[in-house]
């Protein structure tokens, strides 16, 4: 019997070890989690500023004939308190002078050499940003366990972070099985090889998480050579194994595993693509057997390794952003287990389309490469047709909508 996906998920989860914290620069923390609360040591804005180029002015004074009494540009502290009467021409982020009540935009006033007339009724606050307005001093800003942007990279150094703590990301290895494998870059494909994509897909992925992964090769398919390299791969906190999980001939991944001393936790999932997914422990190393064809390799790297990783660093949001769209096409299946299938996003107006992308199967590389998304049809879903609304995980980075 199949496990169901979120049986699988469960599993893997309960068997991981949240990891350990390291401080890095600012801005080399985009993309981590972060380990702790960040709370302002400061107001924004510090001080009551201007919002734009105008004149500082008393309500009451306006419309009206004032004298000039101080320029003020952004950086400087104006020295003279605004008297009745009286204007100063403040530049955008310069603070305003005490007594200020408003701020009036050049294009609003005729600028003489000693005197500006004020063309209109100014209102209070116009124009002014008030000290504390958008950051109150000790504000809790970020929470330990979001993911970090680089617009919360830009709020650190708002708020005059240089170093921040985020959790460590788990290194990892990478085994590649099958004998008919060829590494990419060789000048001809020997009859009977194919190239090897698995391998440097799945290292994109892991780098795309911030994690370091060691790429041990392309491994023949014999159980010695196999326990070799997992004796090689345990140094890290992940062993990723791509291929040999079925149950064909030359599939020894799970005999190996158990011969290098880790213990199977499952193996077979119900889901499509991806069903020979296989999950195993040796101490504190998390081992993910994926089969060998390579949009199945996608898929649950997606949906389950990416996942775990973020677990292990304690991450708020495990899984990607889900939408509603409309689906265009018509896709149909049996009845056995949850199929995810890619689809395009196409924006025309605000309708939201997802275009399915049709695919020759879990080997067809080229389709899934076209996907901005993926949707989970549930096994008792026997089909979605044109028109119907579905809900998109987004594949993140990048992510975009197509304009219509």
């Amino acid at each position: 019997m199949l496990l169901p996906i979120s049986d699988a998920i469960n599993l893997i989860f309960s068997n991981v070890k949240e990891a350990g914290e390291e401080e890095l620069l600012i801005e080399e923390t985009s993309g981590r989690v972060i380990a702790e609360d960040v709370e302002s040591k400061i107001e924004m804005p510090p001080f009551n500023k201007s919002a734009m180029d105008g004149y500082a002015v008393k309500t009451s004074d306006t419309p009206g004939k004032l004298m000039l009494t101080e320029v003020v540009p952004a950086g400087i502290i104006p020295e003279k308190k605004l008297n009745k009467g009286e204007t100063t021409l403040v530049m955008t982020g310069a603070p305003v002078p005490e007594g200020t009540e408003a701020v009036v935009m050049r294009e609003q006033t005729i600028e003489g050499r000693d005197y500006i007339e004020i063309q209109k009724k100014a209102i209070k606050g116009e124009n002014i940003a008030f000290k504390g307005e958008d950051i109150k001093k000790g504000e809790r800003l970020l929470e330990k366990g979001e993911i970090i942007t680089p617009g919360k990279v830009s709020l650190l150094a708002t708020l005059g972070y240089r170093r921040v703590k985020v959790k460590k990301i788990p290194e990892a290895s990478l085994i590649v099985t099958g004998n008919e494998l060829c590494e990419p870059g060789s000048i001809e494909l020997p009859r009977g090889f194919i190239y090897n994509s698995n391998a440097y897909s799945l290292m994109a992925q892991y780098k795309e998480l911030g994690g370091k992964i060691n790429y041990i090769g392309i491994i023949e398919d014999n159980i010695e050579n196999l326990v070799d390299s997992l004796s090689k791969a345990e140094k890290a906190n992940i062993i990723l194994i791509s291929g040999g999980v079925s149950k064909g001939d030359y599939d020894y991944v799970e005999e190996s595993i158990k011969q290098w001393g880790g213990k199977i936790i499952f193996h077979y999932v119900a889901i499509k693509p991806g069903k020979p997914f296989l999950f195993a422990k040796k101490k504190d190393v998390l081992v993910f057997g994926m089969p060998g064809n390579p949009v199945s390799t996608l898929v649950i790297f997606w949906k389950f390794i990416g996942p775990a990783v973020l677990k292990m660093q304690g991450a708020k949001e495990l899984f990607p952003e889900k939408i509603p769209a409309f689906f265009k096409g018509n896709y149909s299946k049996k009845k056995d287990r949850p199929h995810y299938i890619g689809v395009k996003l196409i924006k025309s107006g605000n309708i939201l389309t997802a275009e399915y992308i049709p695919s020759h199967g879990s080997a067809d590389v080229p389709s899934f490469c076209m996907a901005d998304g993926i949707i989970e049809i549930p096994q008792e879903i026997k089909a979605i047709k044109d028109g119907d609304l579905v809900e998109v995980r987004l594949i993140h980075p990048p992510f975009r909508y197509y304009e219509r």
